[in-house]
């Protein structure tokens, strides 16, 4: 027969299995674990959304806009935009575009510059040559037809009856490297380079032959720049 066995036990120290939930975590697991199994699978599908699909990005242009929101048109203008007279030096054909100019420039830095321009439907070449024109100066080079534009022209127009009028703004009575500023203003200076969308988000226009930044002349030399035959019309 077998003898009597005794089993000692040793208990440990008492632990706590469960804890209680605090009042802030009971709110969140109700909310999440709230409605029906369908509503928390499209609130699951939502938050994934949300986070495979980013916020857009903006664009340089836009992005500039929205630092200007509050702005004035002139405010805008004067901080963004270089305007400068430019004396045509020469001008010839686009060897690879039959409305295409190409034009040499004097913008008064020391150095010439090259211009693309799509005028010849408008004007001879002579009606060009050693004329003053007002520049976009701080634009940002681009190629026209393989050929490097290095800033663009101003030009006044208009469209009647499906026909297209244009017409170059001049400044003859300044000199080349003139500041174009707002009527009354100092000028700004040189400004950094913008691309041509961010230049086209500040019009320009002629308004009963008087070229406008919102409801300002602009002058040069201490002259508005006036237009002779595009009276009204947009300004680029």
């Amino acid at each position: 027969a077998l003898g009597d066995t005794s089993v000692r036990l040793s208990l440990g120290d008492p632990e706590i299995l469960f804890k209680q939930l605090d009042d802030t975590l009971i709110e969140n697991l109700r909310q999440r674990f709230s409605g029906s199994q369908a509503e928390r699978a499209n609130r699951d599908s939502a938050d994934a959304k949300q986070t495979a699909d980013p916020a857009p990005k903006l664009s340089k242009a836009e992005k500039i806009a929205r630092q200007d929101e509050g702005l004035s048109l002139e405010e805008r203008f004067t901080k963004r935009v270089e305007l400068r007279v430019a004396r045509i030096t020469a001008i010839e054909r686009h060897p690879d575009a039959e409305k295409l100019y190409v034009e040499t420039l004097d913008d008064g830095s020391g150095e010439l510059r090259q211009i693309v321009s799509g005028l010849v439907p408008y004007y001879r070449e002579e009606e060009l040559l050693n004329r003053n024109i007002i520049l976009v100066a701080n634009l940002k080079p681009a190629k026209l037809r393989g050929v490097k534009s290095n800033g663009m022209l101003l030009a006044a127009s208009s469209k009647s009856d499906g026909t297209q009028r244009l017409e170059v703004i001049f400044a003859d009575d300044a000199s080349p490297g003139d500041q174009v500023s707002i009527a009354g203003s100092e000028a700004a200076g040189a400004r950094d380079r913008i691309d041509i969308d961010t230049f086209f988000d500040i019009p320009i226009r002629a308004e009963a032959g008087t070229v406008k930044v919102g409801e300002t002349a602009l002058s040069a030399a201490g002259r508005e720049l006036i237009t002779a035959e595009v009276k009204d019309g947009e300004v680029g």
